[in-house]
């Protein structure tokens, strides 16, 4: 992959990343699941194209697939994700065509489960995306690490954005600033107080706890599933930054084979859901 390619998907990747974030954040969930998902096929597509792969194999929008082709080249890679957080990413990525909602909805009929989107979504994308982008980093060039292009433009939207509410942004921090010390386009690592890096006021609501660390919520994630004659699902609460409602979670509604369907919201004051 030459060096113009290189940098057309790393701003490619960027770009879907933080609409997708800001989307989330606006509580557009499924446009939000919509950009996340193409940044992680961005990701995915780029660690194959610099390894080699045959781009004449990457047309379709599989994402697992696409995972499970990076590990002939890489088989010591392994992404922290369940099989369905990699549904959920695949979903979320074909919802862009109604054919395809009704088609999974047919599903959620068959198997009682339930197309549920809580805001909290938002934190498996952001573990899977920069257990790749740290990845990319290591293994080819760490100028294509959206991480360190964040930790440069601090003082923009794009790098509070790309922080705002981010577990697995922060836990990487120190590596972000290592990298961007040895000297990047000449960027300027900027000193912000990190109660204030992690709540970006220009975006609608926040996280009102701080970050979790070492926290993989993409491996524990699990798709609503009907048990016991209800289907139960967690949210926590995202305080308002401008005066706009709390936001807990969104969901589109799925009856189950009676007819009928029960959702449980729960409340967890001071803590993500798990």
């Amino acid at each position: 992959m030459d060096q113009s390619t290189k940098e057309k998907f790393t701003v490619l990747r960027e770009s879907y990343y933080l609409a997708g974030r800001t989307l989330m954040i606006s509580s557009q969930f499924q446009a939000g699941l919509i950009n996340l998902g193409y940044a992680i096929e961005l990701s995915l597509k780029q660690m194959l194209l610099m390894a080699g792969e045959d781009p004449k194999k990457l047309f379709k929008h599989t994402l697992e697939k696409y995972y499970q082709s990076l590990l002939k080249y890489w088989p010591e890679f392994k992404i922290s994700a369940s099989s369905d957080f990699w549904n959920t990413c695949d979903r979320g990525l074909n919802s862009r065509y109604p054919m395809n909602l009704t088609r999974e909805l047919e599903k959620d009929l068959a198997n009682d489960t339930l197309w549920f989107i809580p805001i909290d979504l938002i934190h498996c994308y952001d573990d899977v995306i920069l257990q790749m982008d740290e990845f990319l980093a290591e293994t080819f060039d760490h100028t294509v690490c959206l991480g360190v292009r964040a930790e440069g433009n601090l003082q923009s939207n794009q790098g509070r954005t790309f922080y705002h509410c981010n577990d697995a942004a922060f836990d990487r921090r120190s590596y972000y600033q290592a990298k961007l010390e040895e000297g990047i386009d000449g960027s300027k690592k900027a000193d912000f107080d990190i109660e204030e890096l992690w709540n970006f006021e220009g975006l609608p609501l926040y996280r009102p706890w701080p970050w979790k660390k070492n926290w993989n919520p993409a491996a524990k994630y699990k798709f609503p599933k009907k048990e016991n004659g209800k289907i139960t699902a967690q949210a926590a609460c995202w305080k308002a930054n401008h005066g706009v409602s709390n936001c807990y979670a969104n969901a589109s509604f799925t009856p189950s084979k009676d007819g009928k369907v029960q959702l449980s919201v729960v409340q967890k004051p001071g803590k993500c859901s798990d």
